[in-house]
């Protein structure tokens, strides 16, 4: 990798001082690998002037966002992070070359010693799209929104480790933290930082803001026109406070596929397409098209372990042990892959900054047999249901093939849509195993284990509860650097592998490919897109 990640003392120095970095995420390397483990080909940086003003853009998206208010949008570049990206922006964003964090909307953001205390400096002369002024009033009230149960934010958890705000003028704010937290910077890169304006939300009621934000956000782009099951339009200011905004209107889609995403690039159809899918992305490589990638472990499995007390057979120890042991990770990636993907049974492939040395489970079908046998000696009949879309069938039966040679007998319940998932595994915890991932990026890996495996989060989809990895959690929360961070892991680790929580059987990369004519996009974590200085070159 040609960067590093940088330590808690460099991070703080570098957050300190980029006060003019709202471009900070700008890609610009032509093949090489950025300090976070993801890949880049795109053409050299380039920015939106006046003289480029013009043109318009459809992005295919992974699936359509439950929303545009960020307490209900489950957030990601997968799922509505870039289209509220576009309506809010940012307080923060992770930037790529570097592997810090740097202000967008913000002018500074400084800790104390003990990364308990964070203040927060806004830019000035930011205005909503209603015209009020943007003000750490809004920042605030964006963060009580998802501490507040009611919102049922995906982002409560990390919101919780903020135990205290305090206004000091319009622009400055201070941040009193549960306790030290050195990666507390992303979580104003992420949804809890698109900072809507309480008043419109107050005039729009809950709902209608969820579905027409009109005059709510700060970024580049106002609402449009959100047509359920079809297409969102966001349609650019012309007084946006980062200067010209020159595509005209984005619009979001969501297509059949990844390959169907790609092909609609490659015939001109579409500007650009989220892509999560290994065999396409080695298409998109071989094609030597432009694409911006993110590297993601913890891919896999989600595994019911009795989440608010549903019924399923995996409170079973045992089961869950047998299903890990089953599950032979390089057989699966050849069947899901065509063994394009980075086959793996720990939570961070081997080329990740934060793998931790400590193996994954070990596949023994003989072990996994004989647990099952074992649980069916209790009672158990071998049922069990995998719910998965359409669109990952062929992991569905990988898995399913696996699981029925040891003695499960495992049905295959189809997703209609991400929403029908989100439905069954969020909302009613009706599933045993479910085609969802932890999805850990190479920034702040503590978010996305803490917002799953930690006993007492509102995020936690699938019951899980021990206190030997609450310890760990709280050990990676505090880790200053990467040395420290990959031992925290590997306690973690440990612990799945004994406890058999999670299926991880790959890591993979979520990306972006665009069109040649398509310039100056930047990025932020989780494959979130910026479009702020894009503009179409002819």
């Amino acid at each position: 990798m040609k960067g590093k990640r940088l330590g808690a003392a460099a991070l703080t120095l570098l957050v300190f001082l980029a006060g003019c970095g709202d471009d900070g995420g700008e890609t610009t390397n032509a093949s090489g690998s950025g300090a976070t483990g993801g890949t880049t080909t795109t053409a050299p940086p380039e920015k939106c002037t006046q003289a480029t003003v013009g043109g318009n853009v459809t992005m295919a998206v992974y699936s359509e966002t439950r929303g545009l208010d960020p307490t209900v949008s489950t957030g990601s570049g997968a799922t509505g992070g870039t289209e509220m990206s576009a309506i809010y922006d940012t307080v923060m964003q992770w930037d790529y070359k570097t592997g810090a964090y740097v202000p967008r909307l913000a002018e500074s953001l400084t800790p104390s010693a003990d990364f308990v205390t964070w203040t927060l400096k806004l830019k000035s002369g930011i205005k909503f799209g209603n015209g009020d002024p943007f003000n750490v009033k809004a920042v605030i009230a964006s963060i009580d929104r998802h501490k507040d149960p009611a919102t049922k934010s995906a982002h409560r958890n990390n919101a919780e480790y903020v135990k205290s705000m305090r206004a000091i003028d319009d622009l400055t704010m201070e941040f009193t933290l549960t306790s030290g937290w050195a990666d507390f910077p992303y979580v104003l890169t992420d949804e809890p930082g698109m900072v809507p304006n309480p008043a419109v939300i107050t005039a729009l009621g809950a709902a209608e803001f969820n579905k027409a934000p009109k005059g709510a956000g700060v970024g580049p782009y106002e609402f449009g026109e959100f047509k359920v099951g079809e297409s969102l339009t966001l349609k650019a200011k012309t007084d946006y406070w980062g200067g010209p905004v020159c595509i005209q209107e984005l619009k979001f889609v969501a297509l059949n596929s990844a390959q169907a995403s790609y092909d609609s690039v490659k015939a001109g159809n579409i500007e650009m397409a989220f892509i999560d899918d290994a065999k396409v992305l080695a298409q998109i490589r071989a094609d030597k098209a432009d694409v911006h990638s993110d590297l993601v472990g913890g891919q896999g499995v989600l595994i019911n372990n009795g989440v608010r007390n549903s019924v399923t057979p995996f409170t079973d120890i045992k089961l869950r042990q047998a299903m890990l042991a089953a599950l032979d990770v390089k057989a699966l990636d050849q069947r899901i892959t065509n063994g394009t993907g980075l086959a793996t049974s720990a939570l961070f492939p081997e080329k990740s900054i934060f793998a931790s040395g400590v193996p994954g489970p070990t596949y023994d079908q003989a072990k996994a047999r004989q647990l099952v046998n074992e649980a069916k000696a209790s009672g158990f009949n071998g049922n069990v249901r995998i719910l998965c879309p359409a669109t990952q069938s062929d992991q569905a039966l990988a898995v399913k093939t696996a699981l029925d040679a040891v003695g499960f007998n495992v049905t295959h319940e189809i997703a209609n849509t991400s929403g029908d998932l989100i439905q069954k595994v969020i909302t009613d915890a009706n599933y045993d195993l479910a085609c969802w991932s932890v999805q850990l990026f190479e920034a702040a890996p503590f978010v996305k284990l803490d917002r799953f495996f930690r006993s007492t989060s509102a995020a936690n989809r699938n019951g899980y509860k021990s206190t030997e990895m609450d310890a760990a959690l709280d050990e990676l929360r505090l880790a200053k650097d990467v040395a420290a961070t990959k031992v925290a892991v590997g306690k973690i680790q440990t612990i799945l592998n004994q406890t058999g929580s999670h299926a991880t059987i790959r890591a993979g990369e979520t990306s972006i490919v665009s069109a040649k004519k398509l310039r100056g996009l930047t990025f932020n974590a989780e494959t979130m897109v910026y479009f702020d200085k894009a503009f179409i070159k002819n």
